[in-house]
């Protein structure tokens, strides 16, 4: 009888630690659905079982491997675009330095600048005014250039 009894005891007590252990699991189940929902915070686990503590402690150390990789991965893309818009603004500071070098060359090379210049201001000006045009174009055209 004491033996049954003894039996008894021991099945109430593993049935009452596998449902203790099941509904941790669950709990445990519903904190990574939070966390797959973008929610970051680390699992726990009130109930003392080693095996599911340990499951929990490397769930914790996944998660922050994967925060690590995100970050680095947010960090790599950030120093791309930055390498990126250096490349294009060390290309395109010495194409627009030549590309103005030779208009300044070719209206040096002109002989009779208000020719190119009489259609748009309409008539003869004063050699002050052409030298001033052509100043403003000078400005005008960096800008242009500047926003290419």
């Amino acid at each position: 009888m004491s033996i049954i009894i003894i039996l008894v005891v021991l099945c109430i007590g593993l049935a009452i630690s596998l449902f203790l252990l099941k509904r941790e699991i669950r709990c445990v189940r519903e904190q990574l659905q939070e966390c797959s929902t973008g929610v970051e915070k680390l699992i726990e686990v009130a109930f003392i079982d080693k095996d599911l503590t340990e499951l929990a402690a490397e769930i914790n150390r996944h998660q922050a491997y994967q925060r690590d990789i995100k970050s680095s991965i947010l960090k790599k893309e950030k120093h791309l675009k930055e390498s990126i818009s250096n490349i294009s603004h060390d290309l395109r500071t010495p194409l627009r330095r030549e590309l103005m070098s030779l208009i300044m060359s070719y209206l040096a090379s002109v002989k009779n600048v208000e020719s190119i210049f009489n259609p748009i201001i309409g008539a003869k000006a004063p050699e002050r005014f052409t030298i001033k045009f052509l100043e403003d174009l000078k400005v005008v055209q960096i800008d242009f250039l500047l926003e290419c």
